[in-house]
């Protein structure tokens, strides 16, 4: 076997590697930095074990959300650490509690988002906020989750549509003690692609804190994207870039950096495959009792499971709405995320010259252009310059 799906659609969920019994399957980083399969034609048996489990080749049952609520954390001291409205944090938080493991996406350390296995309380600040990034899910990681559920752990997994698509395929047939919630996605950068971008900023400032990289802001219910940092000095510095004129955020909301499957998304719909979907609860009607807080969850309920999960729930704020009032409000649980026509581009250059000339060339001539044209008299100029030029 040369390949399990075609390359433009995987999404590197890692379930491939996990299944091959033969190690037949290695782990590469791309020219983009993206991770992928790879087979070793001299290792490979073609038992199809790998195609089995690929989310791509089978596909997992969608269902529209039977339930959906306004959520926000019923602690307003603390919903500036929550990126929106803490729902995800407090599902977390409740499974350790009842003695469960959790699997998330741990941002701790910057330059290698990946997911881990959380046992305690204290690690949960180490989940909150957003990651614009693809977190890595190891094969390794996906054996100890394995482990855990075979000696009976309740598992309680959150992640992007595609990478709870590959866990569903890989465990929830056999075990009953696994709970998976999916967080809409915009569509994901690689980490070779942020570390690039936090390299840049520690040339321009050298006591840059890492730790104090984020991509979007939260005051009073008002979120703003770009560079935010701050450095190590004795006076520290506090960085801010506004995301179109930082190279890293630009490409990611311009759609140019995303991963090749994330334009073709089978997870971007109002269908889903998990027990709870969560998201930001954009369009929120202005009736809603949670309309001033600081940051409110949509909470889609999926399954049953997913519903008695919730109704265990305590410390949030909840208000019932329409599935309908959040489907509208969030793009992607419509469609995917759209191909940017100068992605080709944008990855040609970045291969070759990297992110800051790829982005200069694409996203930032773009928003040049943009300022051109909206200034009146000199827009008009040049359109009769170019009419005379033809």
């Amino acid at each position: 076997m040369k390949f399990i799906c075609p390359l433009e659609n995987c999404t590197g969920c890692m379930s491939c590697a996990t299944t091959c019994v033969h190690n037949a399957i290695s782990v590469v980083e791309d020219e983009l930095g993206f991770l992928r399969p790879v087979i070793d034609e001299n290792r490979c048996v073609d038992c199809g074990a790998c195609r089995r489990v690929c989310p791509e080749l089978n596909r997992v049952e969608m269902r529209f959300p039977i339930a959906c609520f306004a959520a926000a954390i019923s602690d307003r001291s603390h919903s500036n650490d929550f990126a929106s409205g803490g729902v995800a944090s407090t599902i977390a938080r409740h499974f350790i509690e009842k003695g469960g493991i959790v699997v998330a996406c741990c941002g701790n350390v910057i330059t290698d988002i990946h997911h881990k296995i959380i046992r305690n309380i204290e690690e949960l600040p180490n989940i909150a906020g957003s990651k614009y990034v693809q977190s890595r899910i190891s094969p390794n990681l996906l054996l100890e989750i394995k482990n855990e559920l075979i000696k009976g752990s309740e598992v309680l997994f959150i992640g992007a549509g595609c990478q709870t698509a590959g866990i569903k395929n890989l465990f929830s047939k056999r075990f009953n003690n696994l709970t998976i919630i999916d967080l809409v996605c915009h569509g994901v950068p690689s980490q070779k692609m942020l570390n690039d971008n936090i390299e840049y900023y520690k040339g321009l400032y050298p006591s840059l804190d890492i730790s104090s990289i984020r991509f979007r802001e939260k005051k009073d219910g008002i979120i703003s994207y770009g560079w935010y940092a701050k450095t190590t000095d004795d006076k520290p510095t506090d960085i801010f870039v506004p995301w179109r004129k930082d190279a890293y955020m630009a490409a990611f909301l311009e759609h140019l950096s995303l991963r090749a499957c994330c334009s073709l998304c089978r997870y971007a719909f109002s269908a889903r495959a998990t027990d709870i979907t969560l998201c930001d609860f954009w369009g929120l009607g202005n009736d809603s009792v949670l309309k001033d807080r600081n940051g409110v969850s949509a909470v889609l309920i999926n399954t049953e499971k997913g519903k008695t999960l919730f109704n265990s729930l305590s410390g949030l704020d909840i208000e019932q709405r329409e599935v309908g009032e959040a489907v509208r409000g969030v793009g992607r649980l419509q469609t995917p995320s759209p191909y940017n026509p100068m992605t080709n581009t944008f990855r040609t250059l970045y291969s070759k010259e990297g992110l800051q000339k790829a982005v200069t060339d694409t996203a930032f001539a773009k928003f040049k252009r943009e300022r051109i044209k909206s200034i009146p008299l000199l827009g008009g100029c040049l359109r009769i310059m170019a009419r005379i030029l033809r």
